[in-house]
């Protein structure tokens, strides 16, 4: 109806979405589907974007099925579209490689789902989620496009790479590449390329830099090319522990700006140019 709605999920083990429920701002119940689990760990698998161009949002979503046996990982939850305007399952798939989720290590409890365009089609309609050691791809049929599992050094804090990877067109060919910060995948799962740049890897981003698409980190405050080349490195001392990456033109004049949390938890940030 072209009205804003909310969306608001619970969680079972902290990671697993079973219960969603849909609300105009108004707080008026549009429907609620699945039952218990608590306050979610972190932002986690749940997205809202109109899959099928028909102008209303649907729920992509990382759902937890009862009646699977629970081993720890991914053994008991299903990949979903449900539809916006009334919950209901349009689509719903256990990939194969779910079985082999271990739930563990440094980025188990950040997951969120990305809406990326891997595939090269007229609009956005595959999905990519970082679910701890494995980067998951699927197309809009919930069919698995790739799987990409995440070198084992990398596995525990603070070597991990980023808590959920950032999406975009690094090479220009019309279709998205994958970075968690320690590596870039091809829009068909391939390695650019691997690279041991920093501690704290918590952060990243794609977006221009001068001209260019790069790929940012917050480790050591890194700005990268499609070949993994450093085009700038803010080292350890300025950057010791790197936080919420933004690229963005936050002051006046041509040209985007890099701002990170340069030191953990604390509020401070830097701002850094291009030129």
């Amino acid at each position: 109806d072209g009205a804003v709605e909310l969306l608001v999920y619970r969680t079972v083990d902290a990671t697993k979405p079973s219960y969603l429920a849909a609300f105009t701002l108004d707080g008026e119940s549009i429907w609620d589907r699945g039952e218990g689990g608590g306050q979610p760990a972190r932002p986690g698998p749940v997205t809202i974007y109109d899959v099928d161009g028909d102008g209303a949002d649907e729920v992509v979503c990382l759902f937890h099925d009862p009646d699977r046996p629970d081993d720890g990982g991914l053994t008991d939850v299903v990949l979903q579209v449900r539809d916006g305007a009334t919950g209901a399952v349009v689509r719903e798939r256990h990939p194969a490689g779910f079985d082999d989720v271990d739930g563990e290590g440094g980025n188990w409890v950040h997951q969120r789902l990305l809406v990326a365009n891997l595939r090269g089609t007229t609009r956005p309609r595959d999905f990519v989620i970082e679910l701890g050691g494995d980067v998951f791809a699927f197309d809009d049929a919930l069919e698995t496009l790739w799987h990409y599992e995440v070198p084992e050094r990398w596995a525990e804090y603070p070597e991990h790479t980023a808590y959920f990877p950032a999406i975009g067109d690094v090479d220009g060919d019309g279709r998205d590449e994958v970075t968690g910060g320690k590596y870039l995948l091809d829009h068909d799962g391939s390695v650019r390329w691997e690279r041991d740049l920093a501690v704290h890897m918590d952060s990243v981003a794609i977006a221009e830099w001068d001209g260019s698409t790069r790929v940012f980190g917050s480790g050591y405050g890194h700005v990268l090319d499609a070949d993994g080349e450093v085009v700038l490195s803010l080292g350890a001392d300025a950057v010791p522990h790197g936080q919420e990456v933004r690229v963005a033109n936050f002051r006046d004049g041509p040209g985007n700006e890099l701002l990170l949390r340069h030191r953990g938890h604390d509020a401070a940030v830097t701002l850094v140019g291009s030129g």
